[in-house]
């Protein structure tokens, strides 16, 4: 079994004005210079693991990568035939399976997507975050994952093409009619994205204001994922299975987390709760159905999981390698996830050797 961490190689000097300078003494290693390369290779190497699961009616629907793959360019393709090829793609939608096939195919085209906060479209009557995003990016297509974001398509007047997971109940396309044989394009396509390349724009909270874009490159993603892969060493030799929550418009949910899965081969279960009173039993739920290697969470969740500290499958370490929380450090928790008191811990389980 690899090691939790890397070896500690700190190096530091004292800067000209007395601070003090510190950087890592790792170089970072060479890496595919878009997560969408590792992507496809992915698809290749491992076709029948599970990339991602979704809730549905109660069970659980998975994706393998090898399907995965096919979809992927097939969307791709009905993109390029209306001429969505370089222009952004905005996403209207939760977590899902569709959610996360739409994003790659855009990356395949070379189109920045622009995945929007679930509460500009379903929280706001009069959607005006929602429609100052698409006048800042001006979106060649709009993915709505169903009839639930009707009025927040709506809301953004006429789209070049408008697709749906599920249009029941809506007039947008379907997006198994947008799919459509891939071409020697799509290859031409996915042949040209480099380092520089723009994979999406993610829009801030507008708590000091109109939400502000912020451009994320292809290779900044690539670069952050190897990052990770050399302090986490056990990530290129464990594939990570996560079950999450966060949400694809904020960068530790969309890019830290889904692109750990793409980059590393692993399997992302989406969980369908929250760290609410009124949802965190589904989390505890989901958790104890996949048993993640890898658990990331919100400080707000620590507390609620204490609750659950007598089931003993149900806690993140029962299965983990690993907990991490997008916080400063956390109080002391005294249950079965374990002393929380850092940012990320290695964890008891019985799968932690």
């Amino acid at each position: 079994m690899s090691e939790l961490f890397a070896p500690v190689d700190v190096a530091t000097r004292t800067a000209s004005d007395g601070g003090l300078v510190i950087a890592s003494g790792q170089r970072l290693a060479p890496h595919p210079s878009s997560v969408l390369d590792s992507f496809f290779q992915g698809c290749d190497a491992h076709p029948d693991r599970v990339l991602a699961a979704e809730r549905r009616d109660g069970s659980w629907a998975t994706c393998t990568w090898g399907h995965a793959g096919v979809r992927v360019k097939r969307l791709a393709q009905g993109l390029l035939d209306h001429h969505v090829a370089g222009h952004p793609v905005m996403i209207l939608s939760h977590n899902s399976i569709a959610h996360l096939l739409v994003t790659l195919a855009a990356y395949a085209i070379g189109s920045p997507v622009v995945p929007v906060s679930v509460a500009y479209s379903l929280l706001s009557k009069e959607h005006r975050e929602l429609r100052a995003i698409a006048q800042i990016v001006e979106p060649a297509a709009v993915f709505a994952e169903n009839a639930t974001y009707a009025a927040a398509v709506e809301a953004l007047g006429a789209v070049n093409l408008t697709v749906s997971a599920d249009s029941t109940g809506t007039d947008l396309t379907p997006l198994a009619r947008l799919e459509a044989e891939p071409t020697h394009a799509i290859a031409e396509r996915i042949g040209q994205i480099d380092a520089n390349s723009i994979a999406k724009i993610m829009f801030t909270s507008g708590s000091t204001g109109r939400p502000k874009g912020v451009v994320n490159h292809h290779g900044m993603l690539a670069a952050n994922q190897q990052q990770m892969r050399q302090v986490w060493p056990f990530l290129a030799d464990e594939p990570p299975i996560l079950a999450d929550w966060l949400p694809w418009s904020h960068t530790f949910g969309g890019n830290h987390n889904v692109n750990m899965v793409l980059v590393n081969g692993g399997s992302l279960w989406i969980d369908d709760g929250k760290p609410t009173p009124q949802m965190i039993e589904r989390t505890v739920r989901n958790v104890a159905d996949v048993r993640p290697s890898i658990h990331f969470n919100v400080p707000g969740a620590t507390p609620r999981w204490c609750r659950f500290s007598s089931v003993t499958p149900t806690s993140p370490a029962a299965s983990c390698r690993g907990c991490g929380w997008r916080s400063s450090p956390l109080p002391v928790c005294r249950s079965n996830c374990g002393t929380v008191s850092r940012r990320w811990l290695p964890c008891t389980g019985p799968r932690c050797g």
